[in-house]
């Protein structure tokens, strides 16, 4: 049943699922008619435990909710946008040339510079170009900066099927 030689080291040193499982044991032992001297004790110790670790994630700082993304392609104004939390975050504008997609002018906007807003978009951007079988030409920095970092996404370039 509940060992017993148990130290508040040896608790410590326990998953949470072992704690469980001892704790009911020790309180199967307190719950007969002649429950041993120590059996109290070593519930108590057990059930402090649980509770400090319960204490302890319940007190732990969780990560702030991340925010939520929103890709769409906007053929009206002719360009791509990413919105984050309901707010335009970035756009690529582009045209369209036979089976090309030409991104001609990329922008992020002030309040989510630097934070990778451009790389997400054009991520998207490059997803949406290869789901419709289209190639893409970049003609503006934001295009060509990424897919200088992404060489994988090289053969979705019409630079790259000539």
């Amino acid at each position: 049943m509940v060992e017993e030689e148990l130290t508040a080291q040896d608790i410590a040193a326990l998953s949470m699922r072992h704690l469980r499982v001892l704790v009911n044991q020790a309180y199967k032992l307190m719950d007969t008619d002649y429950p041993p001297a120590a059996a109290m004790d070593r519930y108590d110790m057990i059930v402090d435990e649980l509770e400090h670790r319960a204490q302890q994630t319940a007190t732990r700082i969780l990560p702030a909710n991340p925010a939520r993304e929103s890709f769409r392609d906007n053929p009206l104004y002719c360009r791509f946008e990413l919105f984050v939390d309901g707010s335009l975050a970035a756009y690529l504008k582009y045209t369209m040339n036979g089976g090309h997609i030409v991104l001609t002018d990329g922008v992020e906007q002030p309040e989510f510079r630097d934070e990778g807003m451009d790389v997400t978009l054009m991520r998207h951007v490059v997803l949406n170009a290869h789901k419709r079988r289209l190639s893409l030409r970049p003609q503006c920095p934001m295009a060509f900066s990424f897919l200088a970092d992404h060489p994988q996404y090289q053969t979705l370039t019409a630079l790259a099927q000539r």
